[in-house]
């Protein structure tokens, strides 16, 4: 259930996409997403005109992408060079299909600094 977990997949085309489903709480985006399914779901404006015991009740959710973690342990002489390691690393495996668009990576030297780039 979304309340209790919001890590969903969301498969579009041939793609999947993990990302995070948050209900929309405030009127304003609540009203403008119903607007927005509203005009594109004719058969479901239709039953907006029946008394609303008999209509489904409508859910919106925010969608995040990006809710995966991924590591890689690399050797490196600066903190940059680690960062563009992980990425070579990253950008190899199978699941990096889902797109490298954007990120953070975060580093954690022998001793235990960390160190985080945006």
């Amino acid at each position: 259930m979304v309340v209790r977990d919001p890590h969903i997949r969301v498969n579009i085309g041939n793609r999947l996409f993990q990302m995070r489903a948050y209900p929309l709480t405030d009127p304003t985006q609540v009203a403008r997403a119903r607007q927005a399914f509203l005009s594109k779901y004719e058969d479901v404006r239709k039953r907006e005109a029946l008394p609303e015991s008999q209509r489904a009740k409508l859910y919106f959710f925010r969608l995040e992408t990006g809710w995966m973690e991924h590591v890689a342990k690399v050797t490196a002489e600066s903190l940059y060079e680690a960062g563009a390691l992980a990425l070579q690393q990253f950008r190899r495996a199978e699941w990096s299909r889902e797109g490298l668009d954007e990120g953070t990576v975060a580093a954690k030297n022998r001793v235990g600094v960390e160190f985080e780039l945006t």
